[in-house]
């Protein structure tokens, strides 16, 4: 029992300093394109839109300020958001605890899952909205900022992991994969559900069809 808590302890803590190294970096990344790429020491909300292109109509920051979740969703609800974002950590946790993590990969991603939620809560306790700088303008796709790239390349490490290496029975496999599912939906933003969820099933349905091919290559 002691060892079984100590291994649990172990986790968190892996996971914890995970989610501290992913939130200095987005910090830092926010507070260094804030001074050096817009002259500004504190946000300011009157500079929202001032753009320096990086590659001329393909890749700009641009200062933009989100007071809501994805597109402007409960825009000004400071304190919802906050509460929200609070739930959603709680969610994310319990997860952890359910899934029981064990490789490297599921911590780290885990870890900068929630290292990513907290940088943008912490800007909408700090501010009142949401630093994004990153602007593919090429494709006119939303601004975003780092903490936005590290709650999707966890989720999306975190997925392929169990549906491609996570070697356990199905039915436990597949309670992973709808965790996983509950956990994306939860902690992304919506404008970057349509490319995880598209990549995750075909994921899912290519896993399965090597399988097949597999097992009936071998039965031949």
């Amino acid at each position: 029992m002691v060892t079984q808590i100590a291994k649990i302890i172990l986790v968190f803590m892996f996971i914890l300093i995970t989610s501290i190294i992913a939130f200095v970096l987005d910090r830092l990344s926010k507070n260094a394109v804030l001074k050096y790429a817009f002259g500004l020491d504190f946000p300011d909300p009157a500079k929202f839109g001032h753009s320096v292109p990086v590659i001329e109509d393909v890749f700009h920051l641009t200062y933009h300020g989100n007071t809501g979740m994805a597109f402007g969703m409960l825009a000004g609800n400071k304190t919802l958001l906050i509460c929200l974002c609070a739930i959603i950590l709680t969610l994310i946790c319990f997860a952890i605890y359910k899934l029981k993590p064990r490789k490297w990969i599921e911590k780290i991603s885990f870890g900068i899952i929630i290292g990513g939620a907290i940088g943008n809560v912490v800007d909408r306790i700090l501010y009142g909205f949401v630093i994004d700088f990153l602007d593919f303008c090429l494709i006119n796709y939303p601004i975003f900022n780092v903490a936005d790239c590290f709650v999707v390349v966890g989720a999306i490490l975190l997925s392929l992991y169990i549906i491609f290496f996570d070697k356990k029975e199905d039915e436990a496999q597949w309670k992973k994969v709808l965790w996983v599912f509950a956990i994306i939906g939860a902690s992304c933003p919506p404008k970057e559900w349509p490319i995880i969820y598209i990549s995750l099933i075909f994921s899912l349905f290519s896993n399965n069809l090597i399988a097949e091919t597999a097992s009936s290559i071998t039965s031949s």
